[in-house]
């Protein structure tokens, strides 16, 4: 993650978050811990944990946040609430809609975040996810419930622990076809701030292997892609601008985009080449 603080004259970028490092034996660390979570945050994850049992009661298997709360580097109203749960069934569009109600409660009533994101996944749907497993392995802190992590094999510094790169071709495609979509500044901005990061987290999966290390805080993925690939460091540093600072201009969006695809798609294959060397 990153944060911009703006004064009268420029607008300064500073890191927020870190990387994960790996053990002795070379298998990634989940950083996160309740006793990172200051008071005010810890209340606001309790009430969240009372939304969720409310809007799926029996159904309702285990509650988890995940991004800078759970790793102890959030910063008032900068930092977003992050969180998801694992039902048995799949959610009705009553308990799915219950929550979501719930949330816009919270969310208006603790304003220090500046954002709930809350959804649900079955058990077994996330138990068969690479993306779901990884995050539930690695990014995510069981707040409620069952903690299903130690059905999930540990992950080392490898093509495991991707999850965006490897499927570029897919996302430049689904991105550009949802651009056709937007109907209003809002939107643009959205897609704007899930493009940039989208971007940056891709760059540093290019380089991850040589790091060894991980990251999907913003701030850090540019910081490592850069250094390995500093002609194009510039560039990626506007994805970084507009993460935190997003423009409704689609047509400017989706033109970075393709062009940014364009070059992880060359510098994946020097990668690889690297690798197999």
């Amino acid at each position: 993650m990153c944060v911009e603080i703006t004064m009268t004259s420029q607008t300064e970028i500073k890191p927020i978050g870190g990387y994960i490092y790996p053990d002795s034996d070379g298998y990634l660390v989940n950083p996160t811990s309740t006793s990172n979570i200051s008071r005010k945050w810890l209340e606001l994850t309790e009430t969240l944990t009372e939304a969720y049992i409310t809007a799926y009661s029996d159904n309702l298997h285990s509650i988890y946040i995940r991004g800078s709360v759970a790793q102890g580097t959030m910063i008032s109203d900068v930092s977003d609430l992050d969180s998801f749960c694992l039902v048995r069934n799949q959610g009705t569009e009553k308990e799915n809609n219950g929550l979501q109600f719930l949330v816009d409660q919270i969310a208006a009533n603790h304003t220090f975040a500046n954002g709930i994101e809350a959804y649900a996944l079955t058990v077994d749907g996330a138990l068969a996810n690479v993306a779901d497993k990884f995050l539930i392995k690695i990014l995510a802190l069981r707040v409620w419930g069952e903690d299903v992590s130690s059905q999930i094999d540990k992950y080392q510094v490898s093509i495991d622990a991707m999850n965006f790169c490897l499927r570029l071709d897919e996302l430049e495609n689904r991105f550009i076809e949802y651009s056709k979509l937007l109907r209003n500044d809002k939107e643009e901005k959205r897609y704007c701030v899930a493009i940039s990061k989208l971007s940056l987290r891709i760059a540093f999966e290019i380089v991850m292997i040589r790091e060894s290390k991980f990251t999907r805080d913003l701030f850090y993925c540019w910081e490592s892609y850069a250094k390995y690939y500093p002609q194009h460091s510039s560039f990626l540093r506007d994805f970084l601008n507009h993460a935190v600072n997003p423009i409704a201009d689609v047509e400017s969006v989706v033109g970075n985009w393709t062009r940014v695809c364009t070059i992880f798609r060359e510098q994946l294959e020097n990668e690889h080449h690297l690798r197999d060397e």
